[in-house]
């Protein structure tokens, strides 16, 4: 029963995934990946990581939803102009998929380290929180840094400037 459900939702996740690729609407686009979102807290909750599912839902298909459709709605993709294509607009995305199926081959073939599974580890606020805050304190607050900075630059962005 668990693996019918898995693969239940990893199909969702896939759908909304490629959906959101294919879609021209930007919008449509992020509500496919708000579904491709809730199909990976679905996983989570499947794994016994019920604090991560939570978190899932609530800050990314909450929270940075709103924040992507905010910056949709601000530039305003249907007065955005297309110039002509590019020469490389073709071979680039067949380059890039050589290249992620090489790098597939060279991760699938090398020895990675075993962490655990998420329920083995606890994914409750405690156990996350400790991870957060010892192991991993120094990529933590490197986001946090980065995601401060892409704040600032959205602000400095969405300004209006005044014609003088």
């Amino acid at each position: 029963m668990e693996k019918l459900i898995f693969y239940i939702l990893a199909a969702a996740a896939l759908a909304g995934g490629l959906n959101m690729v294919f879609r021209r609407n930007p919008v449509v686009a992020a509500l496919n990946l708000v579904v491709t979102l809730l199909a990976l807290a679905g996983i989570y909750l499947s794994l016994g990581a019920e604090f991560l599912a939570v978190i899932q839902v609530i800050v990314y298909a909450g929270a940075i939803m709103v924040l992507f459709l905010f910056v949709i709605f601000l530039v305003d993709v249907d007065k955005v102009t297309v110039g002509r294509v590019a020469p490389l607009r073709f071979p680039v995305p067949i380059l890039t998929l050589l290249l992620g199926a090489v790098w597939a081959a060279v991760v699938a073939g090398a020895e990675l380290p075993v962490f655990g599974t998420v329920a083995e580890q606890g994914g409750t606020g405690k156990s996350v929180g400790e991870a957060l805050f010892t192991r991993f304190v120094f990529p933590f607050e490197t986001v946090s840094v980065i995601l401060l900075a892409a704040m600032i630059g959205a602000v400095v962005l969405a300004k209006k400037r005044s014609v003088e």
